[in-house]
């Protein structure tokens, strides 16, 4: 069998934890893109090479987008059955 047999996905929070021991997925994308000073533990960065799919600060964009987008769903509809 040739390729790819497994994926890992793993799951990050809007913030992160308050000692620091769990990354927020913003934390994560910042240091996947190479912001400067996400990434104290590496002394020399080299810039990141897109290999397939979007680019990780438009996922995290359109991630937020979707997130606010479905909270405000909720919210209205909440409200909605709760006031009339």
């Amino acid at each position: 069998m040739s390729g790819y047999q497994f994926i890992h996905v793993e799951a990050y929070s809007r913030i992160p934890s308050k000692n620091n021991k769990k990354q927020s997925a913003r934390n994560v994308i910042s240091e996947a893109v190479r912001i400067p000073h996400s990434c104290p533990h590496v002394s020399k960065i080299n810039a990141p090479i897109l290999v397939y799919g979007l680019n990780s600060r438009l996922t995290c964009r359109k991630r937020i987008s979707y997130v606010y987008n479905v909270f405000t769903s909720l919210s209205f509809l909440l409200n909605h059955r709760l006031y009339n």
